[in-house]
């Protein structure tokens, strides 16, 4: 009988809206079948709001949990030049590559970086279970405290 805790699986997606319909697939995927708690901007954003403020707080409130920073990483994110440092800054992140866009410096050495875009080798629900795996691995991690 295990008797462990369920782990809190808190993320924070960072992508360009000109990717929206892709990441909303993603994410309802990651919530409804993988049971992560995704902080989204359409889904946690409300007009009216301050919001810098509010995704400054869904970011502090996923890294206190232990969750991580998904930068979900494209040609038209790049293009904005903006994506959040938060996640880098507390080693809680990790790169989902929605297409073969080079990486910033910033972002280049980055673990683990799982490749979502068509690959010949994998299904989509491969690659994205993929994705799973690497997050599950590195929020227990983060939740045990192990040094690698």
């Amino acid at each position: 009988l295990d008797k462990s805790q369920s782990l809190d699986l808190a993320i924070f997606s960072t992508y360009s809206s000109k990717d929206r319909t892709q990441i909303n697939k993603i994410t309802e995927y990651l919530s409804s079948q993988r049971y992560f708690d995704v902080w989204i901007d359409v889904e946690k954003l409300l007009p009216g709001q301050d919001w810098f403020s509010e995704i400054k707080n869904g970011l502090d409130q996923t890294v206190r949990r232990g969750g991580y920073t998904v930068v979900f990483w494209s040609k038209n994110l790049g293009n904005t030049g903006r994506y959040s440092y938060q996640g880098i800054k507390n080693n809680h992140v990790l790169v989902a590559l929605l297409d073969n866009t080079p990486l910033p410096k910033d972002l280049a050495n980055v673990e683990p970086i799982v490749q979502l875009y068509k690959d010949a080798s994998l299904t989509s629900i491969h690659r994205l279970d993929n994705l799973v795996v690497n997050l599950y691995w590195l929020i227990y991690r983060n939740s045990k405290s192990i040094d690698l």
